[in-house]
Parts: C-alpha cells; structure tokens; sequence
C-alpha cells in the first residue's frame, strides 16, 4: 500500500512539516507491473506475499477487479502487508521509502513448475527477497522462459543469474550498482553501462533516463534510443517505472518487436506521470496507440 504525502519540498533532518492531506492507494512494483501488463490485454499473473490486514484486501481487490489474476497471492501469518512512504514534490519528482513487511517472505516455489513454460514470460523485480528471485530466474532459466529483471531497487545480482536474463531493465543508480558490482569497465555515460551490461547478459539491456528517455543495448549489439513522450504537466512520477516495465513485458510476450515495443513502453511511462497515484495512472493499449504519434524519432 502507497501512502503519498504531497510536500512543498524536501524536510531536512529535524524538521518537522505539516501537510494539509495525505493519499492511500493499492501499490507494490509486482502488482503495479502486473496491471500495467494486463492494460495491454495479457492474462497477467502476480505472485507475492500480503499480510491479514486491511491494506491486502485493498490491494489484492483493486488489482483483481482490473483483469490481474491473484491466485498466486500468498498471506503471511505474523508480517504485515508492504506498505511504501512516497515524499511527492509539486514538479512530480519524489523519494520512496518501502517497508517491505510479508514481501520479504515470498518464496520461489509459489511459482508452480507447470506455469514456468517457453509460451509465458517472467517478468521479476526486486522488492522481494533477493535470492528467492534469483532462485526463481534459475528455475525459470531451466525451463526455457523469457526472463525480464527489473533489477529495481538497486542491489547486487550474480553474474551468473544475469547471463540468464533476456531484458534487464534499470535506471541509471542501479546500472552503476550493477556495473560496479560486476567490475565493468565503461565511461559513466548510459550507454557505455549499456553495453557493459549486455556485455554480461549477452541479450537486451535497457536504461531508463527519466525524462530524457531510455537506451538500449540489443542482443545484436545494436544501440536504440527512445526519447520520453513529452508531456504539459508531471503530477507524479511514482509509477512511470512499472508502467514501462510491465507494458514492454506484455508487449514481447504478445510477439511485438523490441524496438517497437521500446517505443510503447516509453509512451506508458510517459503517460503514468501525468496522474496522480500509480495504478490508476496506467494507460490502456488504445490510449498509448493514440499517444504513439507524438512520440519524437531519434
């Protein structure tokens, strides 16, 4: 669950500040990711781990009743359900701290061997405990799955684990975690940490750059650059991250093309920062498709 508190700027340390008003509202990476998937017409399926409080009925009801399948959705007996503290500036920007309560207790082997098939896609991110995902990728690895890391929040990944990636997804604080972690050499720019990374991977590494875009480096070692969607207003940038990971997920899953699905993927994340809140900012297929044409050729 989200709690946002909309601030004039950043406290600074002993500063006490007093908003007017507060907003709660269904979020997490995982589901946020799943319903950006599922906005693209995908059978989505999240698995994860919520406490027996009021913030899991509200979060697994919210994302269930917009197409995302649950089943997969666990309740921990002693933790509570995760819950982040979002600080949101009036340009959009903001700073996120997560409690990651019944996350960290999800376990690999919710995900049954019988979905890990070549025809689904894993897209997985970090706020669950670290080594059950890479457990997962192996697992998924084996079975001939498309993989998609989100290696978000920021943390150490296995080389190993990271050859078995077929897209891995960071922004720049966490591609330099990586390199650095993996003792890449590369010029500090993001597409030198590209290249650095798909060096490891062998397939696509993509960087998000906010509002500058993102670049990817393909299989093929061919470089892709797509701008951001340009925008009147940011009201909020918590979701623009989920929005693009789960609607380029759905879209290679559904056949698209990378470079196309790249371009799609920029508008969704685009298009999430001008509403407030994270799941109810996703846009649908039809609204990224109108969206398409102001999208800027590099």
């Amino acid at each position: 669950m989200d709690m946002t508190l909309p601030v004039p700027s950043m406290p600074i340390r002993g500063e006490t500040m007093v908003i007017p008003a507060y907003e709660i509202t269904p979020g997490g990476k995982g589901a946020n990711q799943a319903l950006a998937a599922a906005r693209m017409g995908v059978q989505a399926v999240l698995v994860g781990r919520v406490g027996k409080d009021v913030y899991a009925y509200e979060t697994i009801t919210t994302i269930r009743r917009q197409g995302v399948v649950t089943s997969g959705v666990s309740e921990d007996e002693t933790l509570p359900t995760g819950t982040a503290v979002i600080l949101r500036e009036p340009d959009g920007s903001n700073r996120i701290i997560v409690a990651n309560g019944a996350n960290k207790a999800l376990e690999h082997d919710q995900v049954p061997d019988e979905i890990l098939k070549p025809t689904n896609m894993l897209l997985a991110q970090m706020e669950v405990a670290p080594e059950q995902v890479f457990t997962l990728i192996r697992r998924a690895h084996e079975k001939k799955v498309k993989i998609l890391l989100n290696a978000a929040p920021a943390c150490d990944i296995p080389a190993d684990v990271l050859r078995m990636v077929d897209v891995l997804i960071v922004n720049e604080v966490e591609a330099a975690r990586l390199a650095d972690f993996c003792r890449l050499k590369h010029d500090n720019t993001p597409e030198g940490m590209a290249h650095a990374l798909a060096g490891v991977t062998h397939k696509t590494c993509i960087i998000t750059l906010g509002p500058d875009g993102s670049v990817a480096v393909l299989d093929d070692g061919s470089v892709v650059r797509v701008p951001a969607l340009p925008i009147d207003r940011v009201v909020d940038t918590t979701g623009a991250g989920d929005a693009y990971c789960g609607t380029l997920a759905a879209l290679l899953a559904d056949k698209m093309n990378m470079r196309e699905a790249l371009r799609w993927a920029a508008v969704a994340g685009s298009l999430a920062c001008t509403k407030k809140g994270a799941l109810s900012a996703f846009a649908y297929s039809d609204d990224i498709r109108d969206a398409l044409k102001n999208l800027p050729l590099v």
